[in-house]
């Protein structure tokens, strides 16, 4: 349960964060075409860390158990 708060809270971060990049993206240029090129890549990039912050598991323990020593 503490490790899907903890995701929760740093979704939240990362769309506060692009938020403001996304706004950015769109008022950077003049030309309406390039305007679309800037946020269809920063979503892509925002969905790309979201995704990685929900798919991330660590790996399980169970290595240190299978020590075994040679002679």
């Amino acid at each position: 349960m503490s490790r899907f708060i903890i995701k929760f809270f740093i979704t939240i971060i990362v769309l506060i964060f692009f938020s403001g990049v996304l706004r950015g993206c769109a008022t950077a240029t003049q030309n309406a075409g390039l305007k679309g090129i800037n946020v269809l890549f920063a979503t892509i990039i925002m969905i790309g860390i979201v995704y990685g912050i929900w798919s991330y598991a660590p790996k399980k323990e169970s290595s240190k158990t299978d020590i075994k020593l040679k002679k």
